[in-house]
């Protein structure tokens, strides 16, 4: 009789022990899945982030760019005839001072324009020669 009872007791062990086994595999297989969902999961996040970042970047440099050109001034000189030679104040005969660097437009005589940019720190660069429109005015 010790022994059926042995019998009984070895099959209880068993079945626990498969049962704990299968238990654990179903548990296993489904964190394992988990897992991986949630690695795609942060895969497609971490790539939507670098897009992120990288039009980020553009945007900044653009804004930088746009920034650096209102970071300096243009200051139009319409000249009389009787000035056309060296002055020791380049910005006599100023007449219109723009502030952001772009490249003006003259509507007139080429030889009576020129136009300086004004840097940061107040650097005087140029003379330049504008861009000369002699189409008639309306």
């Amino acid at each position: 009789m010790a022994k059926e009872w042995l019998r009984y007791i070895f099959w209880v062990v068993i079945g626990a022990a498969l049962g704990a086994i299968f238990t654990t595999h179903l548990f296993l297989n489904s964190a394992q899945k988990d897992i991986a969902r949630q690695r795609e999961s942060l895969r497609s996040e971490k790539q939507a982030m670098d897009t992120i970042n990288e039009s980020a970047k553009k945007i900044l440099a653009q804004r930088d760019a746009c920034w650096a050109r209102f970071n300096k001034a243009t200051v139009l000189i319409e000249r009389q005839a009787s000035d056309r030679g060296v002055s020791p104040n380049p910005l006599a005969g100023a007449r219109w001072f723009i502030p952001a660097e772009v490249k003006p437009t003259y509507y007139g005589e080429a030889a009576s324009a020129l136009y300086y940019q004004i840097e940061n720190g107040n650097k005087l660069v140029g003379p330049f020669l504008p861009e000369v429109d002699r189409s008639p005015q309306k």
